[in-house]
């Protein structure tokens, strides 16, 4: 007797309830009447506890829903009743400046921030990605920072405190209406909203949605926001994001996830946003700087390298903004396009060739006309 026949049989005398425990944080729930779609919820009931939001992920078939709980409650077990919630559910408003997930639950009063899919025409959209004046000026020269667009800081240094010198002086310059950051080490005097992420192995993908509907409220509410998002370190196996999908349960890549969030916090006319992704590279991937130029991590406005030493590396830092008409910062431009051009020459040649083969022009190229654009973070 298969699954689907034996709760067939037993259908008029069951009841909605907790059937599996899948994961620490995760559900299978049967439900008598009719399903909530996901994003919806259900409230679980345990006897000796208080009742808990979780939030439906899918639909697993025969009258059952992947759920999912924002925190671990060990009391939840097989058995515990269910009731289906026909409304959306999403995070508790924040208290005070901080959005803390250590400890909640999911929410479903008024005023929760809602993870929806978005609806938006193509003419809504700010196709505009100018550059921000950071004051550091070989940056600002060769591959500035995009207004309106997707930074991507991959930064090998350590404690965040580069990262944290780069948001200061973009927000400076940009004057947000709001600066939302999710991350611990990230600190800048222009911050108005944290987000502190839940301490448990899945605890990074909910914090992220709650950064998403946070930011998504506050971008209706002013001209232009700024939000900062800590990514999981860059380990020896650059493609895989350390947690699987939330719904489908399979492995993401970093670039399917870095492409997500660009698509999730677009700047519109109606309200700008500028993102900042943080993605720090774990010790046991110092050399990712050899290979950064092949990794898959998504489609960016702009991508600055940060060394060991906290220094900016033009060689592996890009960007789509739109240059300065000055002839100097022109002149740069494509001074720097020259050089990244070149260095992609060699490093094929190197694939090709034994290095015994090439002669020193070919072999180390214009690498020293690139070190003098070399500062560090500030």
């Amino acid at each position: 007797m298969n699954d689907l026949t034996r709760d067939i049989l037993n259908y008029s005398s069951r009841t909605s309830q907790v059937v599996e425990r899948p994961g620490t944080h995760r559900l299978k729930v049967f439900l008598t009447h009719d399903l909530p779609q996901p994003g919806h919820g259900v409230t679980l009931t345990p006897p000796d506890g208080e009742p808990v939001i979780a939030r439906v992920l899918s639909h697993a078939g025969g009258q059952h829903v992947i759920a999912a709980l924002l925190s671990a409650r060990p009391d939840i077990l097989p058995g515990t009743p269910a009731v289906a919630l026909a409304q959306p559910v999403g995070f508790a408003p924040m208290a005070g400046d901080t959005l803390d997930l250590s400890s909640a639950a999911y929410y479903a009063g008024e005023n929760a921030l809602l993870l929806e899919v978005q609806d938006i025409p193509f003419e809504a959209y700010q196709p505009e990605r100018l550059p921000i004046t950071t004051g550091l000026e070989s940056l600002d020269l060769l591959t500035p920072l995009c207004a309106h667009g997707v930074n991507l800081i991959v930064d090998a240094s350590k404690g965040g405190e580069a990262m944290g010198r780069l948001v200061e002086r973009s927000a400076g310059a940009l004057r947000p209406g709001a600066l939302v950051v999710m991350g611990e080490h990230i600190e800048s005097a222009h911050v108005t909203h944290r987000v502190r992420r839940a301490a448990h192995e899945s605890g990074l993908t909910p914090a992220l949605g709650a950064s998403i509907a946070l930011a998504r409220r506050l971008q209706a509410e002013h001209e232009h926001i700024v939000v900062v998002l800590a990514l999981p370190p860059l380990a020896v196996d650059h493609t895989r994001w350390p947690e699987v999908h939330e719904q489908s349960g399979e492995e993401v890549r970093y670039g399917d996830m870095v492409g997500w969030l660009g698509e999730q916090l677009p700047s519109l006319r109606s309200g700008g946003l500028t993102l900042f992704l943080h993605l720090p590279v774990d010790a046991s991937a110092a050399g990712a700087q050899e290979y950064i130029d092949t990794m898959r991590l998504g489609e960016v406005d702009a991508q600055i390298f940060v060394t060991a030493s906290a220094t900016y590396d033009p060689a592996r830092s890009r960007s789509r903004a739109e240059h300065a008409v000055s002839e100097r910062a022109a002149l740069a431009h494509r001074t720097h396009e020259r050089i990244i051009t070149e260095l992609h020459r060699m490093e094929s040649l190197s694939m090709i060739f034994d290095k015994d083969d090439l002669d020193g022009e070919e072999l180390f190229g214009p690498d020293e006309e690139l070190a003098a654009y070399e500062i560090p973070i500030t």
